[in-house]
């Protein structure tokens, strides 16, 4: 099945068949027999799979790879998004919200990174090394009263208080204790939701992530007015950066592409496709031949699974059987989905629906 579920059959009798090909008529799901042996969404599911035209053996595929092929870097992607997910939803703490005001806010992407480590207790502050076995003083090296959490180091500090307070967001972070860097955002995220004051808030984090580290490694102490003024700058500049690229890339004016007809004695298959909401597919071709007078035409709608690869493929493959079933023969094929282009030419074998 396409969710890689396996599907239990209690009872098989002589008339169920018991291989996929016994389903198959004529290079077609047999879409009577589909639905005599199988409930109708498992019907509906089967005949979402395409159908080979030719009789292939059967291979083994990796869903979580482009080409099918397993690869150690996918398998441990997909773990660590089975244990991503069983987290999530055991905690109702964590909404998803806070992530996107991590991901989404005018920031650099190392200010987000610092975010996210925040908030999942990740940043190298001394207590997090000590606690990692590293022999180090897990005091703060800016106060030296307290052993250097992340909230510590990112809130509490005395000498961090007055970023937070002097700057225009002006937060009182001394009043009440939180557990960790998350459930603090979480509590600022009730009153707190605009776009623009987390992109402060992420920025002023990071100007104060590297304050500390300018007196740890330099014994350069900075001062707060310069990192409130350096948050606020990067968020104005990426902004300005943001709403320019966004500008030049509405005015940029691309190439017109005309269609162009092939050489005499040759017939242009032109192919696309288009996904629907269902789930099914809308396949089209036309064929041209060097004057661009049309010899043939079609269109149709199938079930699908929503891939949009697969929709292209499709529509290349019933385009050049119409074509050849015609009697056209010089075929030239042009379709504007690049990755099925490139597949082509390189003419190698995958393990995906494609093939």
């Amino acid at each position: 099945m396409p969710n890689g579920r396996t599907l239990p059959r209690e009872e098989i009798g002589e008339n169920v068949p018991r291989k996929v090909s016994d389903l198959i008529d004529n290079g077609y799901w047999n879409r009577e027999m589909i639905h005599e042996c199988f409930s109708p969404w498992e019907a509906e599911q089967i005949m979402k799979i395409p159908v080979s035209k030719y009789a292939l053996e059967d291979r083994w595929a990796w869903k979580h790879t482009k080409n099918g092929d397993f690869t150690v870097r996918s398998a441990y992607f997909v773990e660590l998004k089975a244990r991503s997910n069983q987290e999530a939803s055991t905690s109702n703490d964590k909404p998803s919200v806070l992530w996107q005001n991590v991901w989404t806010t005018n920031t650099p992407p190392k200010m987000r990174n610092l975010g996210w480590k925040a908030l999942h207790d990740v940043v190298p502050v001394r207590g997090n090394l000590a606690r990692r076995g590293m022999e180090i003083d897990a005091y703060c090296p800016l106060c030296g009263e307290e052993v250097e959490t992340v909230m510590h180091a990112m809130v509490y500090c005395r000498e961090v208080q007055p970023v937070w307070y002097l700057s225009p967001l002006r937060l009182e972070v001394g009043s009440t204790k939180y557990a960790s860097f998350m459930d603090w955002c979480c509590e600022l995220l009730k009153i707190k939701g605009s776009k623009e004051w987390w992109s402060i808030f992420w920025s002023l984090l990071w100007g104060i992530w590297l304050r500390r580290n300018a007196w740890v490694f330099k014994r350069r102490k900075l001062e707060i007015a310069v990192v409130i003024r350096r948050a606020m700058n990067t968020v104005s500049e990426f902004e300005f950066a943001s709403e320019r690229r966004v500008i030049e890339r509405d005015n940029s004016s691309k190439p017109e592409q005309v269609w162009q007809t092939p050489g005499c004695g040759t017939y242009k298959v032109n192919s696309d496709a288009a996904c629907f909401e269902d789930g099914s597919y809308g396949i089209g071709g036309i064929m041209r031949d060097h004057e661009g007078d049309v010899m043939v035409a079609m269109c149709d709608r199938t079930q699908g699974n929503g891939d949009p690869e697969v929709a292209e493929a499709l529509a290349a493959r019933q385009a050049l059987s119409i074509a050849i079933d015609a009697g056209l023969r010089n075929l030239v094929l042009e379709m504007d989905c690049i990755k099925l282009v490139r597949h082509l030419k390189q003419q190698k074998m995958e393990r995906t629906l494609i093939e």
